[in-house]
């Protein structure tokens, strides 16, 4: 195989920069993976989940020429309703598995490949790609990932 940069989607509104500056710089610097910021330019969550779905035109709604090999970005960030309506459109072979939902109106959702997922899972140390998995802190070492609660309690500034 060959070895690529994860490529992270910097889609065209605020948010969506600010989200994707934070994933680069998390995965680039903290994690130690090449990383590369791909500018949608689109205001459209159905053009980034054809991105992850490896879809070479983004407005192609049955995705009739795919590179799963080779997609535009690996996964999605900040996804609305449009853009969960159009992976629930696509060919089950190049529909990305959702793994959360996050939003107040329950419409801004993540997108990414299962065998992603379950390479995470099979890293050492692990690591949870999906939100249900991650409750069972025996599966993996939690700890490795994040700050205790002590020290962050101790970073907080005296009343």
């Amino acid at each position: 195989g060959q070895i690529s940069p994860v490529r992270v989607p910097f889609q065209a509104w605020p948010s969506a920069h600010i989200i994707g500056y934070i994933a680069y710089i998390l995965l680039k610097e903290v994690m130690g993976y090449s990383s590369v910021l791909f500018d949608t330019t689109t205001l459209m969550s159905e053009h980034v989940v054809n991105y992850v779905a490896g879809c070479v035109d983004p407005d192609d709604e049955k995705c009739t020429d795919v590179d799963i090999q080779n997609p535009r970005v690996h996964f999605t960030l900040e996804v609305w309703e449009g853009g969960r309506q159009r992976a629930v459109q696509l060919h089950e072979d190049v529909r990305p598995d959702l793994i959360s939902v996050l939003s107040y109106s329950l419409v801004d959702q993540w997108y990414i490949w299962q065998h992603e997922i379950d390479a995470g899972l099979l890293a050492r140390p692990p690591l949870s790609l999906d939100y249900f998995r991650s409750y069972d802190a025996s599966l993996f070492e939690p700890q490795r990932q994040f700050d205790t609660w002590e020290d962050l309690l101790a970073r907080l500034p005296d009343a």
